[in-house]
């Protein structure tokens, strides 16, 4: 069975985009890239902070400054700079435009998602600046995020949900997590005679 070249993740906040990403740096050698990290880097230097709400400002004004597919875009010039023959993951995809440039570079899409309170739980844990949030607070960036707009430049995580390749639930262990990644795209499915 051949690797996909280009993998794009996208998924809920918290739910294990990254999580899914190392395992594929880590297992099969691919390229990681955040879009994510990029917007983060923008951000600090644009805004100051990487409050939630101004890395969403932030990423809509880079989508709207060039083109709605430009994160992606960013991340393939990556890969192709870094010397990597093995392919490219690209995480954090959260718009409709991110999903058309994946798909349009035959990339596949993959959505992780899982119950809120884990996720939640996930996010205090991992102690970035941008986390430190209530629980009511959360709830609502991820419904502010679930659709914001039917453009394709901006913050649709239930579009890319619909535009998925494959879906994982990720409300137990990392182990029965990335093995439901690592069934769906690399193990070759053998024919019943």
């Amino acid at each position: 069975m051949q690797k996909p070249s280009l993998i794009g993740i996208g998924g809920t906040n918290a739910s294990g985009k990254d999580t899914l990403a190392l395992y594929l740096v880590e297992k099969h050698g691919y390229l990681f890239v955040s879009t994510s990290d990029m917007i983060r880097e923008v951000a600090t230097k644009r805004e100051g902070n990487i409050l939630r709400p101004t890395l969403v400002k932030v990423s809509n004004e880079m989508r709207t400054e060039s083109g709605a597919g430009v994160l992606v875009k960013l991340c393939i010039e990556h890969y192709k700079k870094s010397g990597n023959k093995v392919g490219l993951v690209a995480s954090s995809i959260r718009t409709k435009g991110e999903v058309e440039e994946i798909k349009k570079q035959g990339g596949i899409l993959v959505f992780t998602d899982a119950d809120a309170k884990i996720r939640y739980e996930r996010l205090k844990s991992r102690k970035r600046a941008d986390d430190f949030i209530s629980y009511k607070q959360f709830l609502a960036e991820q419904q502010a995020e679930w659709h914001q707009s039917d453009d394709p430049g901006v913050h649709s995580i239930k579009s890319v949900k619909e535009a998925a390749d494959y879906i994982f639930t990720n409300n137990s262990d990392e182990a029965s997590f990335t093995k439901q990644l690592e069934t769906a795209l690399f193990v070759k499915k053998r024919r019943l005679l």
